[in-house]
């Protein structure tokens, strides 16, 4: 991979160069991302992270950084912020058998801030839940929504694309998993 990481402190760095846009889609498994296993395929989870970084894009340089839970690299899903320069967002999707047909489960826009931005994923018995903050204490649930995965890792991941990708770092801090 092009990418670089950094830890500083409690803090990870992600960073992503710019001019080749990285991702999670329907053209690859190109985002670059920091993983931790799940011990013994865990029934019940919890993946918490904080981003730092301002998601300050344009719609020819979309920012991205999210959690990414896998089964396998054809078996996930995804939940991130975007920021295309007008309009922050969060977005989810997940993967089966193959990157060829995601199903898109949410791509609501949100009014706040572009830093300091919070998401949490939980999983228990099958069903997955999305939580979103943009101050920390208040948090959105975003309807739950049953998959049939075995996650066997999670983790935080960053991208950049449109057609002129910029260079990106996503800065995250409090990465919890129980």
């Amino acid at each position: 991979g092009d990418a670089s990481f950094a830890i500083a402190g409690k803090k990870l760095a992600i960073t992503v160069p710019g001019g080749v846009s990285h991702d999670i889609w329907t053209d690859g498994y190109t985002a670059p991302r920091v993983m931790q296993d799940l011990k013994d395929f865990a029934n019940v989870y919890e993946f918490g992270v904080k981003f730092t970084t301002p998601l300050v894009g344009s719609g020819n340089n979309i920012m991205v950084q999210g959690i990414v839970a896998e089964q396998d690299s054809n078996n996930l899903l995804r939940a991130n912020f975007s920021y295309d320069g007008s309009s922050l967002r969060i977005f989810i999707a997940g993967f089966y058998d193959g990157l060829s047909q995601p199903e898109v489960l949410a791509n609501e826009v949100l009014t706040g801030g572009t830093s300091n931005l919070w998401l949490r994923l939980t999983q228990g018995g099958g069903t997955f839940r999305i939580y979103y903050s943009l101050n920390g204490t208040s948090w959105t649930f975003i309807p739950s929504f049953p998959r049939p995965l075995n996650i066997t890792k999670v983790g935080v991941f960053a991208g950049n694309g449109g057609a002129s990708p910029q260079t990106f770092t996503c800065s995250a801090e409090y990465v919890a998993t129980t």
